[in-house]
């Protein structure tokens, strides 16, 4: 090893790295440099290095700093026998203190001038006084500092303070194909920051999986994952299809083609083909009647259907019960046999409410029961128990059904709604406004509030093509019609009947 600013006067033998004594003397040990002896003792000075002085001229304290001004006893021990010096080494401590502190997580590892060992932050390293080369080794996603000198007092401890900073890397995501969809949260990211990727597909698309490169890596959506190196990712969404199922009702009454699995957007013909002895009556999808749609139904593919082809007898078949009651009832069992969840309830000794209500029972698939305007009739009570409806709709006020029908009902477990008004042309034109469902009209059909035939004809074609039934009286338009016809914003009337029914003045 080395001896540094030695300073003695008399010769000691010496030995491994403690050297005192004259160190101009040769020892095995390593080489003594700006070291300072006297040339009087034993014939060594040719061994010595830097200019040799006497004890004299160490004593003066000049010219050189260097020289000898008195013992220290940090650095100097004596011998107790003959009195001489001992050379203590003189070292300090390094420590380093990383930052930011959650760099220490990583474990960030330095050595000292260049050493081959690698040395953690909690570390405590000695090294002689003097200046030092630290290193820092490199750690995965972080920038480390540069090489750094610090300088080491004897017997005092070092802890210079380091920056280490995060990596930035580049998250880059894109839709495959480009119309499949968007993805958000792409962009600049620092290392082991969580990224959360969310595919958000269009309109008759859906979301497969993500991947890189040729390879899917996860079906998550939202997808996240730790940041730990630039990622280039794409998102794989695919067209929807949908099945189109269709069948025919009664199975007997005819066929159905053209059903199957179908794209997003494709364009869709069903044909009703009936056999002999029915013909086709209507289409419903989904269990709701289909407005306007022809025995070859077209329509685009927009999500899973069931379609139901709907074919009637024809010739002569007689529903009929003992009464009118029982009629509405056979009637109620011949359409809906599976059942249904909305009965449409109105007084069997007046027509008008039942009338009018004939689109709106259409429109929810409904069958029309009847009562007496005081008592709920037995019959109209077991159908409504046998078609397990939840809803009852009444037509007309009190004074058409009483609220003692109405609660009669709802101790059964229904849930009960009445439209009414104040007389059976502003009940129609409520039982319009419940048929818009706050939308509106083109059209609507006007049949005299005063008689049943007319709107009894007109009825099945004003609710298969959607549109409500309003009431006038022959010359003049009442009130409630009126409001109804702009608040639906019904700019074209189908009247029913010649002028001897309603006059051309309304």
């Amino acid at each position: 090893g080395k001896a540094l600013n030695c300073y003695s006067t008399g010769a000691v033998t010496g030995g491994s790295s403690d050297i005192g004594g004259l160190v101009g003397m040769y020892f095995s040990g390593g080489t003594a440099v700006n070291c300072y002896y006297d040339t009087e003792t034993s014939g060594r000075s040719d061994r010595g290095r830097g200019i040799p002085k006497t004890t004299a001229e160490m004593m003066a304290g000049a010219p050189s700093p260097d020289i000898f001004t008195d013992w220290d006893a940090d650095i100097w021990s004596f011998f107790p026998d003959n009195q001489y010096p001992l050379l203590h080494l003189l070292q300090g401590n390094i420590k380093i203190n990383f930052l930011p502190s959650d760099v220490v997580d990583y474990n960030p590892l330095w050595s000292a001038n260049g050493g081959i060992t690698w040395l953690a932050h909690k570390d405590v390293y000695p090294v002689p006084a003097g200046f030092h080369t630290i290193s820092f080794k490199e750690l995965t996603g972080w920038n480390k500092p540069q090489d750094r000198n610090v300088e080491v007092f004897a017997n005092a401890g070092t802890w210079p303070y380091v920056s280490y900073s995060r990596k930035s890397y580049i998250i880059a995501v894109k839709p495959v194909p480009a119309e499949g969809g968007t993805v958000t949260d792409g962009g600049s990211y620092l290392y082991d920051s969580l990224v959360t990727l969310t595919a958000i597909p269009s309109v008759g698309y859906h979301f497969v999986a993500w991947g890189v490169g040729k390879m899917p890596v996860s079906t998550d959506n939202p997808y996240s994952f730790t940041v730990t190196g630039d990622r280039s990712l794409w998102a794989r969404f695919e067209t929807n299809e949908y099945a189109i199922a269709a069948s025919a009702s009664p199975a007997a009454g005819g066929t159905v083609t053209g059903a199957g699995t179908y794209t997003h957007g494709d364009s869709v013909t069903l044909t009703a083909v009936p056999n002999a002895g029915y013909i086709f009556y209507y289409w419903t999808g989904n269990g709701v009647p289909v407005p306007d749609a022809d025995s070859s139904y077209t329509f685009t593919a927009d999500s899973d259907r069931n379609l139901v082809a709907n074919f009637i007898q024809y010739g002569v078949q007689r529903i009929a019960g003992t009464n009118r009651f029982g009629t509405a009832v056979e009637v109620s069992k011949q359409g809906w046999p599976d059942g249904a969840q909305t009965v449409v309830l109105a007084r069997g000794d007046d027509y008008a409410d039942a009338l009018a209500g004939v689109p709106l029972a259409y429109q929810l698939n409904a069958p029309i029961l009847l009562t007496h305007t005081n008592r709920l009739i037995t019959s109209t009570k077991d159908e409504i128990i046998r078609l397990g409806a939840n809803k009852v709709i009444i037509l007309g006020g009190t004074g058409a059904v009483s609220k003692a029908v109405a609660l009669e009902l709802q101790g059964m477990g229904l849930t009960v709604q009445r439209i009414a008004g104040s007389g059976r042309y502003e009940t129609a034109a409520l039982i319009a406004k419940e048929m818009a469902k706050g939308g509106s009209f083109d059209t609507a059909f006007v049949a005299v509030g005063t008689n049943f035939a007319d709107a009894l004809s007109a009825s099945a074609y004003a609710a298969r093509s959607g549109y409500p039934i309003l009431l006038a009286q022959p010359t003049r338009l009442p009130g409630s019609t009126e409001t109804a016809l702009i608040d639906l914003a019904i700019t074209n009337t189908w009247v029913i009947g010649g002028t001897g029914v309603i006059n051309d003045t309304v």
